[in-house]
């Protein structure tokens, strides 16, 4: 009995292993496709602010926020 719970409790170990390493492997794909495009993507690359400006102004005109 003792023998078939070590063998069952391997056989989890074992598939959650190969689970977390298909998930990673997931990831690394996912981000080298991202990568990739980013590389290709023409243009200012980031988050862009549409409401405060890219300019440096003085304290008096900028906005309070």
């Amino acid at each position: 009995m003792l023998l078939l719970l070590t063998l069952v409790e391997l056989a989890i170990r074992l598939v959650v292993m190969v689970v977390l390493a298909v998930l990673l492997g997931c990831e690394l794909l996912v981000q080298w496709i991202v990568g990739a495009i980013r590389r290709r993507s023409p243009g200012k690359q980031g988050r862009v602010d549409v409401i405060r400006p890219c300019r440096k102004t003085s304290t008096s005109t900028r906005l309070p926020w």
